[in-house]
């Protein structure tokens, strides 16, 4: 009697990304983006300075892409390396969406399990409250929370960009049906 060896979903996911071209090259474009995120982070090369600089050469304005080897994606308006400020800002980016998560998902575990575990009329006002939230466009509720919260904090623009993600649609569903 021969035994068969069945694949892992793992495996069977892996494969069926693999064979798809768009999600590699999707994955290539990602990776790509995340060591811009690691050297501007790390600041090697001295990052944070060349993107921040208020170096303005006027002359330099609107290089082209590709035509100039000290700025390889061109210069903006006044003259400033596009290349070094992308990288600088895909810092920015991959902090802001972390921080999201990490906001979102203790918040998504709370209100899931209190509304799986006690029903009734904590999971109705769960559910209520969510419906209001939901009601109201994203971007609307944002500037909301960020006026309000900045008279609170000084820096309030973490939390505000974690607002178009709360009340942290999928996480609570999940947690609920466990």
């Amino acid at each position: 009697m021969e035994v068969v060896k069945g694949r892992s979903l793992l495996f069977d996911a892996a494969r069926r990304i693999y064979r798809n071209r768009l999600a590699m090259i999707m994955f290539v474009i990602l990776f790509i983006y995340i060591l811009m995120a690691l050297y501007s982070a790390f600041d090697i090369g001295n990052i944070y300075n060349l993107a921040t600089s208020h170096i303005e050469d006027v002359n330099r304005s609107f290089i082209p892409p590709f035509q100039d080897k000290s700025a390889p994606f061109g210069t903006d308006i006044f003259g400033r390396n596009v290349l070094y400020r992308a990288v600088y800002g895909s810092k920015i980016s991959m902090y802001l969406g972390f921080l999201t998560i990490l906001i979102e998902i203790p918040i998504a575990i709370i209100m899931g399990a209190l509304a799986g575990y006690y029903g009734g009329f904590i999971d109705d006002a769960i559910q209520y409250l969510m419906s209001i939230i939901y009601s109201v466009p994203g971007l609307i509720n944002t500037c909301f929370y960020f006026i309000g919260w900045t008279i609170f904090f000084n820096n309030s623009f973490g939390f505000c960009s974690n607002r178009m993600g709360w009340p942290c649609k999928g996480y609570k569903r999940c947690i609920y049906a466990s």
